[in-house]
């Protein structure tokens, strides 16, 4: 799942898991360090939409004209972007952002209708509805079971170095940035 991050008041990064429906940007983010409440912008939003492509789901950037959006320090070409992880989004005022696409592995039911995928650990197919972790870095399917308890059985994925820990916390914040 993509996080959003915005600094809090209190200079803390906070993530704001991104669902299915698209955001205007700040508007939607809640308060904003810096901004008055209530208080009206003439700036018109950025739109923050979710797109499908080539079966996996993207976020894209629309900037509403007049170079209101740097990422990275760039103006958009076009006002439009993918974003790709731990891109930094800069809205006019002043608002900064992280864009990432960091995930935290969870035991879940291997989906129907998946193609037919084997374990990279034990080379056994993964049946659906058969428990299961996706790597978040990589996003190879491993078995997750007490007969084949393959995603917990080394410290890192068997496709990539992503750590196999199930203790909830993703593994980049923009932190230190």
């Amino acid at each position: 799942m993509a996080v959003l991050w915005i600094r809090s008041a209190e200079r803390e990064w906070r993530g704001i898991p991104l669902g299915v429906e698209p955001l205007r940007l700040p508007e939607d983010l809640g308060p904003v360090p810096g901004e008055r409440p209530g208080e009206e912008s003439p700036r018109p939003a950025a739109v923050l939409a979710p797109a499908r492509r080539l079966g996996r789901a993207d976020w894209v950037l629309f900037d509403p004209g007049e170079d209101r959006v740097r990422i990275d320090g760039l103006p958009l070409p076009g006002g439009i972007r993918v974003l790709s992880d731990r891109e930094e989004i800069l809205l006019d005022g002043g608002t900064r952002l992280f864009y990432s696409t960091d995930s935290i592995p969870r035991i879940e039911p291997f989906p129907e209708g998946e193609k037919v995928l084997t374990c990279p650990r034990c080379t056994n197919r993964i049946e659906a509805g058969a428990a299961a972790v996706r790597c978040p870095a990589c996003g190879v399917w491993h078995h997750q079971t007490e007969e084949f308890p393959c995603w917990l059985y080394a410290p890192n994925c068997a496709a990539c170095s992503g750590a196999t820990a199930l203790d909830g916390v993703g593994r980049w914040t923009p932190e230190g940035l």
